[in-house]
Parts: structure tokens; sequence; C-alpha cells
């Protein structure tokens, strides 16, 4: 992503994800986190450098967000540097949609949609 996300939009998406609906095991890195790669940084070493935070700490939500079930989907990961590419997994977009309304996300088309 080139530009940085809409402070603004990121901070009110992150805190609609830790207080809407029923409680969700986040912490906040783990809220901003997700709506992160909503917004398009879906790198862990850029978020980290964007939010001034050790890239261990966001391996560390990483690890748990990414599990069975989790809210994002590991894409991609360096061997050396453990640079992380991520995305949303469908819980993750579902989660988001219902806590924050839809962001600019394309719906899918009409053939994977169930009836």
């Amino acid at each position: 992503m080139s530009d940085a996300p809409d402070t603004d939009l990121f901070l009110s998406r992150v805190d609609a994800l830790l207080t809407k609906g029923e409680a969700l095991p986040l912490s906040p890195l783990a809220a901003g986190l997700v709506v992160a790669v909503e917004m398009g940084m879906a790198d862990s070493r850029g978020f980290a450098r964007a939010l001034g935070v050790e890239h261990a700490l966001v391996l560390r939500e990483i690890a748990l967000l990414s599990g069975e079930d989790g809210l994002i989907t590991v894409t991609g990961r360096h061997p050396r540097t453990l640079r992380t590419s991520l995305a949303l997994s469908a819980r993750g977009v579902q989660v988001l949609d219902e806590r924050c309304g839809r962001l600019g996300r394309q719906t899918p088309p009409a053939a994977d949609v169930a009836l």
C-alpha cells in the first residue's frame, strides 16, 4: 500500500471491532492488525513500522489471529526476516462487516454466493 490509511477511519474501525457485539478475545494491537489488513496494509513489518511497535509483537498477534477459525490468513512468509503477508479470512470479513460495515470490498461473484 503506497499511502497510509486514513487515521480517523482506521481508529473508528478498530474501536468498533473492539466494542460492538459480543466480546472477541482481541487486544487493541490485534484489532489494529485486522483493520490494517482490511485497509490494504497486509505486511507485518510495514504494520509494525507504521505503529511504532516491535515486529515480534506483531508476529505474536499474527500467530493468535491466524489459527483455525481465525480472522486473518498468512499468505506468505520470508524465511529469514519473517516478514509476513496477510489477508482477511472469510471469518475476518464476516466479523468486520457485522461490527464495522463493509469497507469498499467487492462483493463475491453471484456464483460464489450461497442462496
